[in-house]
């Protein structure tokens, strides 16, 4: 299922011209219905000995978020990546890895506050919990 490299590329291409001033917000919309049309072309014509199980999942999956998939490409300040969210992740999963896993309170509540990222309050609340439980557990 390699043939839809080219069109993401060519996606995320566009999204990076659009911010660096080489395309319009117009031309950058404009080849949205484009890329989603090359990308289902693609999936409509499966190799002569099918997908493989794997490459079924990709496909399954891509169908289902089809709406998803370009939207950086209509909304510019949406980024074609999740690069930013692995980023921060990565030192709570470092950690995790280095301490064994997430089975202190501590480690469930900063995997969870990771996750809640969109949600702001929701951290704070986490936060003043880790705080308390903290504080607590120096005076038991």
């Amino acid at each position: 299922m390699n043939d839809y490299s080219p069109i993401l590329h060519r996606g995320r291409t566009a999204h990076q011209e659009y911010h660096t001033g080489q395309l319009s917000l117009d031309e950058l919309q404009q080849l949205r219905p484009i890329v989603e049309s090359e990308l289902e072309a693609v999936l409509n014509n499966p190799p002569k000995k099918g997908w493989a199980s794997d490459a079924i999942g990709l496909k399954n999956r891509l169908k289902r978020h089809w709406d998803e998939w370009f939207t950086f490409l209509t909304h510019p300040e949406v980024k074609p990546d999740n690069n930013d969210a692995e980023r921060a992740l990565r030192p709570v999963v470092i950690h995790r890895k280095v301490s064994g896993g997430a089975r202190s309170d501590w480690g469930v509540l900063v995997k969870y506050y990771w996750t809640c990222d969109s949600q702001w309050f929701i951290q704070v609340l986490l936060l003043e919990l880790v705080s308390v439980h903290c504080t607590l557990t120096k005076f038991l």
